[in-house]
């Protein structure tokens, strides 16, 4: 109960707003609910319109869709809640199967529910994957891997299910069958016995693997029109390994969560540098196969998405079954030097104060997570990556913070000037800016590093205010020659460009917005252009950057 209590302090504000959020919420919930059957939801996926190949989170997000028709009452985060309460219930039992029921095993379970880096899971509508796939291979671990009655049928085949459900929730988890291969070879040193169980777990993975491989080289390239995987070689080991160190570092000090991370920060280098420094202590201390059997766990989950990095740094969502992992290696350790009355004293106030510690930053996590602006606001000040720096200068133009939107967007432009929204922001802010005439804006626009046709679109806003309309007209022809940039708002700055010319006496504009078209092609939106705004400005209606 002190443990719900907690996570409600937590929660509460999610749970009873629910808001969607641009970063992925929408993208996930909006095509599911245009699906009112599984064959439309089949369309949507081949189509490229279902973001991923995740079918049982899906499933998951779509009961919510169906619930919140009969009820009016949205769901969304009520339902991550709620997987998290069994996700605690099974690591309970798991660890509890291995060490008993135990004051540790009880300090162990609690430190994670309130944990930064699950709170911000939980916060996250889209990373309802990562719960399921954790619940999931939680769940099969513990029928694969209890010692009180055989590995009979029953248990192989509900062991394979659960497997096959956790991989389709997020396919994070699928090297598992190997560590649940090392797991029970240091059980019974006879891994021949359980060939009946190996066997067809290695066959959903290699099927789920390529099947997943497939997609991201086919349907999702069409569909984001790139990669959503690094392919370069060229420096991503190290990139891999500073993960890897980033993941331990959160799990073991939780000082700096967000959103987004940065590969040059000092988290990752000590994280990396603690690895092996806590196995070597932890082998030395533990015994093998506990201390083994957590590392394991702690690692198979995150080797997929280190070996071939996503356009991410970090993300901490994939850490609910690491953490667990861990929590198996600080077990095995206790279990071997915790024995005396001082030391279990003296670890009871150090987990009540890192319990209480948890708590406190899980609950500004997590009200990170109600508006984008609060999100990426937390982002900027706990580490201000090049992602944060544009999503903050965004939001800060749209709260009327004209001066710090454009400080925020220098340093961007300072920091990666070819940062894909590096160019539209800080055009964006120069034009919004009260404190530079109209002179001082374009010497600004023109000096910019990060060129492009946002540059000369807000540089035509600029001279139309100041009522230079042959100017403006100039600058718009321009950006028409990368009206691709211009993504779904391509119609409407046409419709601008228009209206400038027109303002400027020519008479052949229908030609400017004819080269608009032919040069956004696909992004092309006729009904936008049918609407014909005249309003100097994209500020009302700019979709947030990064969104669909």
């Amino acid at each position: 109960m002190a443990i719900l209590a907690a996570l409600t302090f937590e929660l509460q504000g999610l749970v009873r707003r629910d808001p969607v959020l641009s970063r992925d919420d929408e993208a996930l919930i909006r095509p599911l609910q245009r699906a009112h059957g599984l064959a439309d939801y089949v369309a949507g996926v081949r189509g490229g319109q279902v973001l991923d190949l995740q079918p049982v989170r899906d499933a998951s997000l779509w009961g919510d869709l169906a619930l919140h028709r009969l009820t009016g009452v949205s769901t969304f985060h009520l339902t991550n809640l709620a997987l998290l309460l069994v996700l605690l219930v099974l690591l309970q039992r798991l660890l509890a199967a291995r060490w008993g029921p135990t004051w540790a095993v009880a300090a162990v379970v609690a430190l994670y529910a309130f944990h930064p880096v699950v709170a911000n899971t939980v916060s996250w509508i889209a990373a309802r994957k990562h719960l399921l796939s954790a619940v999931f291979i939680l769940a099969a671990t513990v029928v694969a891997t209890r010692k009180d009655k055989p590995l009979g049928p029953g248990r192989q085949l509900a062991a394979v299910a659960l497997y096959t459900l956790s991989v389709l929730s997020q396919p994070i988890t699928l090297l598992w069958p190997a560590w649940l291969a090392l797991e029970l070879w240091l059980q019974t040193r006879n891994l021949k016995s359980l060939a009946p169980l190996l066997v067809p777990l290695a066959g959903v993975a290699l099927v789920v693997g390529g099947v997943n491989v497939w997609y991201y080289r086919t349907i999702f390239v069409s569909l984001a029109h790139g990669s959503k995987f690094v392919e370069a070689p060229e420096g991503t080991i190290a990139v891999s390994l500073l993960a890897i160190g980033r993941y331990l570092f959160n799990c073991i000090l939780p000082v700096a969560v967000a959103t987004t991370y940065d590969p040059g920060r000092w988290f990752n280098l000590v994280g990396l540098c603690l690895l092996p420094l806590l196995a070597f202590v932890s082998l030395k201390l533990g015994r093998t196969a506990d201390v083994v059997s957590g590392w394991g766990m702690f690692l198979f989950p995150l080797i997929p998405v280190t070996a071939r990095m996503t356009n991410i740094f970090v993300s901490d969502t994939y850490l609910l079954v690491p953490l667990a992992g861990l929590g198996m290696v600080g077990l095995a350790v206790w279990d071997a030097v915790g024995n005396s009355r001082g030391r279990a004293a003296v670890a009871g106030v150090a987990a009540a104060l890192a319990a209480v510690a948890f708590i406190m930053q899980s609950h500004v996590v997590a009200a990170s997570w109600s508006s984008e602006a609060a999100l990426w606001d937390h982002a900027y000040h706990t580490e201000p990556t090049p992602n944060a720096l544009a999503k903050q200068s965004f939001y800060l133009l749209g709260a009327g913070r004209l001066d710090e939107s454009l400080q925020v967007a220098e340093q961007l432009l300072e920091w990666e000037p070819h940062h894909p929204e590096a160019a539209y922001v800080f055009a964006h802010a120069v034009a919004e800016s009260r404190s530079l005439t109209p002179r001082e804006k374009l010497a600004r626009l023109d000096a910019s590093p990060a060129h492009d046709a946002w540059t000369d679109y807000f540089g035509a806003v600029v001279a139309a205010k100041a009522g230079d309309y042959g100017a403006a007209l100039a600058r718009v022809a321009q950006a028409a020659d990368g009206a691709s940039r211009f993504g779904g708002q391509a119609a409407v700055v046409a419709a601008e460009a228009e209206f400038f010319c027109r303002k400027a006496g020519r008479s052949d504009c229908e030609a400017l917005v004819a080269k608009y078209e032919q040069s956004a092609g696909a992004a092309w939106e006729p009904m936008k252009y049918a609407g014909r705004r005249r309003s100097l400005g994209l500020a009302e209606t700019q979709n947030p950057i990064g969104s669909p």
